[in-house]
């Protein structure tokens, strides 16, 4: 995919004086973009499914089956937290920003679903609840 995305930004008017190297890091760049793009969307997707009352118990047998080291599961919580409870849950953010700090991309979509939150519910950022 990224020799594929290169070739295209190579014959693309705004790139043609780039190396090879900074064509294939640009390449690449998007599409790591595009995948955590996609995997924010599943992720919100699900939330707003999941978050409904009648599937709380599925979510939970999954969650005690993954433990608390499934990242994904993690992400999944935070998120219904954040779409479907009335306070964030600032243990859980916390702990998921030190556990992803060097996770790249699981990193970015744990900033990009709480800057969500902030964006859409304002809030006190000295607010230390939970």
């Amino acid at each position: 995919m990224v020799t594929d995305l290169q070739r295209l930004l190579k014959n693309h008017r705004a790139f043609p004086s780039k190396s090879d190297d900074e064509l294939a890091k640009t390449a690449s760049g998007m599409i790591l973009f595009l995948s955590e793009a996609a995997l924010y969307v599943m992720i919100k997707k699900a939330s707003k499914s999941i978050g409904l009352e009648e599937l709380s118990d599925v979510f939970q047998t999954v969650k005690d089956d993954n433990g608390e080291d499934d990242l994904s599961t993690r992400l999944m919580d935070l998120s219904i937290h954040l779409d479907h409870y009335k306070h964030p849950p600032m243990k859980d953010i916390k702990d998921l920003e030190y556990r992803t700090r060097n996770a790249g991309g699981v990193y970015n979509i744990t900033r990009v679903i709480v800057a969500d939150y902030l964006y859409l519910f304002p809030c006190s950022y000295s607010d230390d609840r939970r």
